[in-house]
């Protein structure tokens, strides 16, 4: 039997099936609330978890490799050092989530709600379309998240702190970074036409001519 409790202690949910993935998802099937839920080092690999709510759920070290977590609510969930490659997130909602050392390397997060979310984390190749970023905590002095390859056409990074972090060859067309901090951060390659860089802090005023970046 498997049982799913929350960070307390607490039984969320429980199925006959001996393994975590099929509990997990006829939780979700069944609109079953997994609000706070400890799911550390759970395998969930390609797990359709679709609409899923897992508000303030604890994904410590868990795999999420190409789950279906489209539309779903991870708001302030903890995802550190969770492996979430190739994941489909779009439209999901990780406001506050704690991403430090999460990889979400090729993940699909178009219009997904990064709002205030913080940490370290690997976005290589991943599609952050028309994503919102705004006040996100990606960066620091010692290191920063990776956005390379990243494709983040319309997406809005107004007031978030990007310091060190690795946007090289991402695609930014259009995209909102007013007021960012990105000092520090790597762009060479990047495609930055259209972008919005009212006030915004760069590591280097003539990032064209240093790092190749399309204006």
């Amino acid at each position: 039997m498997a049982i799913i409790r929350n960070t307390e202690g607490d039984i969320l949910f429980q199925s006959d099936d001996e393994q975590i993935r099929p509990t997990v998802e006829t939780a979700v099937k069944s609109g079953i609330s997994l609000n706070g839920a400890d799911l550390r080092n759970a395998n969930l690999e390609k797990a359709n978890l679709r609409g899923g709510a897992f508000k303030g759920a604890n994904f410590e070290g868990a795999s999420l490799v190409c789950a279906d977590l489209r539309e779903s609510t991870l708001e302030c969930s903890r995802l550190v050092k969770t492996q979430i490659s190739c994941a489909r997130l779009d439209r999901s909602n990780l406001k506050c989530a704690d991403l430090d050392g999460a990889v979400l390397e090729g993940c699909e997060l178009e219009s997904a709600d990064l709002s205030g979310a913080f940490g370290l984390a690997d976005f290589t190749r991943a599609d952050l379309t028309l994503a919102d970023l705004t006040g996100s905590r990606m960066g620091s002095r010692g290191g920063g998240a990776r956005f390379s390859g990243a494709r983040l056409r319309e997406s809005v990074l107004e007031k978030g702190d990007f310091q060190n972090a690795d946007f090289g060859e991402a695609f930014l067309v259009q995209a909102n970074m007013r007021e960012a901090n990105f000092n520090g951060a790597n762009f060479r390659g990047a495609d930055l036409r259209g972008a919005s860089l009212d006030r915004a802090i760069f590591p280097d005023l003539w990032l064209e001519e240093k790092y190749g970046v399309v204006w």
